[in-house]
């Protein structure tokens, strides 16, 4: 009996963390794009998420190659622009993404 009861004790503390950490993903996504956003990506693979428009504040920056933050572009190369939507307008069983992930398809949110 006493097996059992520690048994549903841990499966219930890994479900509260699961529940926990899908949560406070919902909650940062909605602080920073209740008004949407857009995600610069660089051709070095580096890539910037803003809150807003272009003029947003910063709120991510990231490198691929794990190296300082790295920016470039190549001639005749120009960085891509995929815009955020706003949180409600997000299909609601992607509110709780990792949108920062790199190559994280933006499309799936609309």
């Amino acid at each position: 009996m006493l097996l059992i009861t520690i048994i549903g004790l841990l499966a219930s503390l890994i479900t509260l963390f699961a529940v926990w950490g899908r949560i406070s993903s919902m909650y940062y996504n909605w602080s920073n794009f209740r008004k949407g956003g857009i995600r610069i990506t660089f051709m070095s693979g580096a890539y910037i998420i803003k809150k807003g428009d272009l003029d947003g504040q910063q709120i991510y920056q990231s490198s691929d190659r794990k190296e300082d933050y790295i920016r470039y572009r190549e001639q005749g190369k120009i960085e891509h622009y995929e815009e955020i939507p706003p949180f409600f307008k997000w299909r609601m069983s992607h509110w709780g993404d990792e949108i920062r992930t790199p190559q994280y398809p933006i499309r799936l949110l609309k």
